[in-house]
């Protein structure tokens, strides 16, 4: 939920069969919305693969499943409840070429949000497209999400910080014991009802708790600049902020939340180094999360505790 309200675009990585494409299926599901799966391609290279091409032969428009989605989430059926769109092993092309444009539009403000079909539109539309400057529209509805399922094996392309920066990112390092539960209702969840949590968890987040927040990262960012040369901007801040506002709002700690979030957003950029004299630096940036946590905090920081461990060991003899 929490992943949710920082990025309309969120990453579910890990090994294969730990439930990466279940989890938003399911979800869906629970919340009276829905949950459509494109399966991408590897010799996916541009956006006419994601989104559809012109046949100059046929003079028509071959839409995509991508594209047919995101018509449909824009619908009277779906307008109103939430719509996600799951990119099914998204890294088995490179993210950044197919999904650029969607990249660039999602930084916009959401009234903004559309992409171009075709550059010279026909006499007549779909009800759902629109024109600009001549060109055939398609708009990006505030009811969805695009969450990618990704793999990290030999047979996958390394995501990007582009890609990364953008996104949210939850970890499937295992796959989790048989567990019993008990049968719920579904949820019949408005969009506008979901977007009103959000605001309300946002409006709620004390600013003692904000301010700790942003500066246990700031203080630890010194650290990952000095030994890593890797900083973050503006866009980090305000995920962060929304991110930890949803999280303590749904119950968890606000070092719980942050824990999760340098994990996942940061450290990433330090993982997998090859050269050994990195270890020291490992060290230095594991005992300033430790630091701030304790100062900012009075908590532990288990998950980038262990993640930059097991860094660390790699060069152990």
């Amino acid at each position: 939920m929490a992943s949710l309200a920082a990025s309309r675009l969120l990453i579910l990585q890990g090994v294969s069969g730990t439930g990466k494409t279940s989890l938003p299926e399911y979800f869906a599901h629970a919340v009276g919305g829905k949950c459509q799966r494109i399966e991408v391609q590897s010799s996916w290279r541009d956006k006419p693969d994601l989104l559809g091409f012109y046949n100059s032969f046929f003079k028509s428009f071959n839409e995509s499943a991508f594209s047919r989605a995101l018509y449909e989430a824009n619908t009277n059926k779906w307008r109103n409840r939430p719509y996600f769109i799951v990119l099914d092993e998204m890294n088995l092309s490179r993210i950044e070429y197919y999904f650029a444009d969607l990249l660039s539009v999602l930084e916009g403000t959401p009234n903004t949000w559309q992409v171009e079909l075709l550059g010279q539109a026909p006499n007549h539309l779909p009800k759902q497209l629109r024109t600009q400057n001549g060109a055939a529209m398609l708009p990006i509805p505030q009811n969805v999400w695009f969450i990618g399922t990704a793999n990290t094996d030999e047979s996958t392309y390394e995501i990007t910080r582009k890609v990364y920066d953008r996104a949210q990112i939850l970890q499937f390092d295992e796959r989790e014991p048989k567990f019993s539960a008990q049968s719920g209702k579904r949820l019949d969840l408005s969009i506008q009802y979901l977007n009103d949590c959000i605001s309300t968890a946002t409006v709620n987040f004390g600013e003692r708790d904000r301010k700790n927040a942003i500066d246990c990262l700031e203080g630890i960012e010194l650290y990952l600049k000095e030994n890593f040369r890797v900083a973050f901007g503006q866009r980090i801040i305000d995920q962060l902020q929304n991110f930890l506002a949803v999280y303590t709002a749904s119950g968890g700690s606000l070092a719980q939340g942050l824990d999760h979030f340098i994990a996942r957003k940061l450290l990433w950029q330090i993982q997998n180094r090859t050269d050994p004299n990195v270890k020291a630096g490992l060290k230095v940036v594991k005992d300033s999360i430790q630091d701030a946590f304790e100062a900012f905090l009075s908590s532990e920081p288990p998950i980038c505790i262990a993640l930059l461990e097991q860094e660390i060991s790699r060069f152990s003899s």
